[in-house]
Protein backbone atom coordinates (compact mmCIF):
# COMPACT_ATOMS: atom_id res chain seq x y z
CA UNK A 1 0.00 0.00 0.00
CA UNK A 2 3.08 2.33 0.74
CA UNK A 3 4.30 1.54 -2.49
CA UNK A 4 1.16 2.62 -4.37
CA UNK A 5 1.00 5.81 -2.48
CA UNK A 6 4.70 6.74 -3.28
CA UNK A 7 3.54 5.62 -7.31
CA UNK A 8 0.57 8.14 -6.90
CA UNK A 9 2.47 11.13 -4.95
CA UNK A 10 5.44 10.87 -7.75
CA UNK A 11 2.74 10.97 -10.81
CA UNK A 12 0.69 14.30 -9.19
CA UNK A 13 4.45 15.36 -8.58
CA UNK A 14 5.09 15.28 -12.46
CA UNK A 15 2.00 16.42 -13.54
CA UNK A 16 1.64 19.49 -10.73
CA UNK A 17 3.54 21.54 -13.37
CA UNK A 18 0.68 21.73 -15.70
CA UNK A 19 -1.99 21.66 -13.05
CA UNK A 20 -0.55 24.63 -11.60
CA UNK A 21 -0.87 26.28 -15.29
CA UNK A 22 -4.23 24.81 -16.37
CA UNK A 23 -5.43 26.93 -12.90
CA UNK A 24 -3.83 30.00 -13.93
CA UNK A 25 -5.01 30.30 -17.05
CA UNK A 26 -8.38 29.34 -15.98
CA UNK A 27 -8.10 32.00 -13.43
CA UNK A 28 -7.89 34.58 -16.43
CA UNK A 29 -10.48 32.58 -18.43
CA UNK A 30 -13.03 33.24 -15.98
CA UNK A 31 -11.79 36.78 -15.30
CA UNK A 32 -12.49 37.18 -18.65
CA UNK A 33 -15.88 35.59 -18.59
CA UNK A 34 -17.31 39.05 -17.07
CA UNK A 35 -16.58 40.40 -19.71
CA UNK A 36 -20.11 40.62 -21.31
CA UNK A 37 -21.86 41.61 -18.25
CA UNK A 38 -18.91 44.63 -17.53
CA UNK A 39 -19.85 45.74 -21.31
CA UNK A 40 -24.01 45.22 -21.15
CA UNK A 41 -23.16 47.51 -17.99
CA UNK A 42 -21.49 50.35 -19.61
CA UNK A 43 -23.13 50.14 -22.81
CA UNK A 44 -26.47 51.43 -20.50
CA UNK A 45 -24.50 53.44 -17.96
CA UNK A 46 -22.33 55.38 -20.75
CA UNK A 47 -23.10 54.61 -24.45
CA UNK A 48 -27.31 54.95 -24.18
CA UNK A 49 -26.97 58.26 -21.58
CA UNK A 50 -24.29 60.11 -23.87
CA UNK A 51 -25.94 58.71 -27.26
CA UNK A 52 -21.95 58.49 -28.13
CA UNK A 53 -21.04 56.51 -31.41
CA UNK A 54 -17.61 56.45 -30.44
CA UNK A 55 -17.76 55.04 -26.94
CA UNK A 56 -19.74 52.73 -28.29
CA UNK A 57 -16.86 51.85 -30.83
CA UNK A 58 -14.08 51.90 -28.35
CA UNK A 59 -16.16 49.46 -26.06
CA UNK A 60 -17.08 47.01 -28.56
CA UNK A 61 -13.27 46.71 -29.56
CA UNK A 62 -12.17 46.32 -26.00
CA UNK A 63 -14.63 43.69 -25.60
CA UNK A 64 -13.99 41.66 -29.10
CA UNK A 65 -10.18 41.73 -28.42
CA UNK A 66 -11.36 40.85 -24.79
CA UNK A 67 -12.74 37.58 -26.59
CA UNK A 68 -10.08 36.60 -28.41
CA UNK A 69 -8.04 36.93 -25.60
CA UNK A 70 -9.64 34.51 -23.81
CA UNK A 71 -10.06 32.42 -27.03
CA UNK A 72 -6.83 31.95 -27.24
CA UNK A 73 -6.00 31.64 -23.61
CA UNK A 74 -8.57 28.21 -23.61
CA UNK A 75 -6.83 27.09 -26.59
CA UNK A 76 -3.36 27.20 -24.31
CA UNK A 77 -4.97 25.83 -21.97
CA UNK A 78 -6.45 22.36 -23.95
CA UNK A 79 -3.02 22.19 -25.15
CA UNK A 80 -1.67 21.83 -21.69
CA UNK A 81 -4.53 19.38 -20.45
CA UNK A 82 -3.61 17.55 -23.57
CA UNK A 83 0.18 17.24 -22.76
CA UNK A 84 -0.66 16.46 -19.51
CA UNK A 85 -2.74 13.29 -20.36
CA UNK A 86 0.28 12.59 -22.82
CA UNK A 87 2.92 12.86 -19.94
CA UNK A 88 0.12 10.57 -17.48
CA UNK A 89 -0.03 7.90 -20.33
CA UNK A 90 4.21 7.84 -20.75
CA UNK A 91 4.32 7.82 -16.51
CA UNK A 92 1.46 4.91 -16.72
CA UNK A 93 2.00 2.60 -19.43
CA UNK A 94 5.01 0.82 -18.17
CA UNK A 95 3.58 -0.18 -14.69
CA UNK A 96 0.54 -1.10 -17.15
CA UNK A 97 2.16 -3.62 -19.32
CA UNK A 98 4.01 -4.96 -16.51
CA UNK A 99 0.60 -5.49 -14.26
CA UNK A 100 -0.47 -6.89 -17.65
CA UNK A 101 2.34 -9.54 -18.17
CA UNK A 102 2.14 -10.67 -14.78
CA UNK A 103 -1.99 -11.09 -14.77
CA UNK A 104 -1.30 -13.05 -17.86
CA UNK A 105 1.37 -15.50 -16.28
CA UNK A 106 -1.31 -16.31 -13.65
CA UNK A 107 -4.81 -15.93 -15.81
CA UNK A 108 -4.93 -16.36 -19.05
CA UNK A 109 -8.03 -13.92 -19.70
CA UNK A 110 -6.59 -10.72 -19.27
CA UNK A 111 -6.97 -9.65 -22.19
CA UNK A 112 -6.74 -5.88 -23.07
CA UNK A 113 -8.75 -3.92 -20.44
CA UNK A 114 -6.03 -2.68 -18.57
CA UNK A 115 -4.91 -0.61 -21.67
CA UNK A 116 -8.75 0.39 -22.41
CA UNK A 117 -8.40 1.58 -18.63
CA UNK A 118 -5.47 3.33 -19.35
CA UNK A 119 -6.80 4.96 -22.51
CA UNK A 120 -9.99 6.48 -20.57
CA UNK A 121 -7.66 7.92 -17.63
CA UNK A 122 -5.62 9.81 -20.47
CA UNK A 123 -8.77 10.70 -22.22
CA UNK A 124 -10.21 11.96 -18.76
CA UNK A 125 -7.07 13.91 -17.88
CA UNK A 126 -6.89 15.91 -21.66
CA UNK A 127 -10.59 16.26 -21.64
CA UNK A 128 -13.30 19.00 -20.83
CA UNK A 129 -14.09 17.55 -17.69
CA UNK A 130 -10.95 18.63 -15.86
CA UNK A 131 -11.26 22.60 -16.99
CA UNK A 132 -14.91 21.97 -15.36
CA UNK A 133 -13.01 21.37 -12.21
CA UNK A 134 -10.79 24.13 -12.32
CA UNK A 135 -14.11 26.54 -13.44
CA UNK A 136 -16.69 25.50 -10.33
CA UNK A 137 -15.51 27.56 -8.10
CA UNK A 138 -15.58 30.91 -10.00
CA UNK A 139 -19.73 29.81 -10.09
CA UNK A 140 -20.13 31.32 -6.67
CA UNK A 141 -18.12 34.72 -7.53
CA UNK A 142 -20.37 35.16 -10.96
CA UNK A 143 -23.08 34.58 -8.54
CA UNK A 144 -21.76 37.55 -6.39
CA UNK A 145 -21.69 39.70 -9.24
CA UNK A 146 -25.17 38.65 -10.42
CA UNK A 147 -26.37 39.46 -6.61
CA UNK A 148 -24.90 43.18 -7.15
Amino acid sequence: MLKQTNEIKHIFKNIRSELIYVGLFSLFINLLMLTPPLYMLQLYDRVVVSRSGETLLLLTLLVVSMFLVMGLLEFVRTRLMLRMGDKLDSLLKNRVFDAMLNMSLTDKSVGSQPLADLNYIRQFASSQSVSAIFDFPWVFIYLGVLFL
